[in-house]
């Protein structure tokens, strides 16, 4: 049953691979036929990926990342990274991803949903100056009772460089930074 599914998901990854222009598929055959050991590299992280991703309808997202990698948009060591983040996301996850990346407005999404695109290292949560600035002002008192903790409007999520890296190889643009 297993090596069913994994065929699936190596078919759904090929057929939407396939959608890269020809020219660009033609020249990673071509430097995977001279350069050995970048094919084992890139062939391990594809079945790899293919093999952890528990559902096949995030497949397309890994062959999205891999047509970036093909135009160049990001570097093996990204399309890797893109992989371990998509094998990682949940349902939740997912949602989020699309949420918050999938649109020029911002959107709320759910705490579980920001929690894993957080722990995944694809939005990073701040304080804003407005809290800094009222920390300062109450220096005799602890941040972590006075500050941004105990004011929520204070805290603002923004997108991290991998967030935006992820979001160029996935085809989704990428917001503002925005309050939580």
């Amino acid at each position: 049953m297993q090596e069913m599914l994994l065929a699936k998901k190596v078919a759904i990854f090929l057929l939407d691979a396939q959608q890269a222009p020809i020219e660009e598929r033609q020249e990673f055959s071509d430097r995977m036929g001279r350069d050995p050991e970048y094919a084992e590299r890139i062939t391990e992280t594809i079945v790899e990926t293919l093999t952890r991703i528990d559902r096949a309808h995030k497949v397309p997202l890994l062959a999205s990342a891999f047509r970036a990698m093909l135009r160049g948009d990001i570097s093996p060591a990204m399309f890797d990274r893109c992989g371990e983040i998509v094998a990682r996301l949940t349902g939740d996850g997912l949602v989020a991803l699309e949420g918050w990346f999938g649109s020029s407005e911002w959107r709320p999404i759910s705490s579980s949903g920001k929690r894993e695109l957080l722990n995944l290292g694809l939005l990073d949560e701040y304080v804003t100056d407005r809290a800094w600035s009222l920390v300062r002002s109450a220096l005799d008192q602890d941040y972590f009772t006075f500050g941004a903790k105990r004011d929520p409007g204070n805290r603002r999520l923004g997108t991290t460089e991998v967030g935006a890296q992820l979001a160029r190889a996935l085809g989704f643009g990428c917001p503002a930074t925005s309050t939580a």
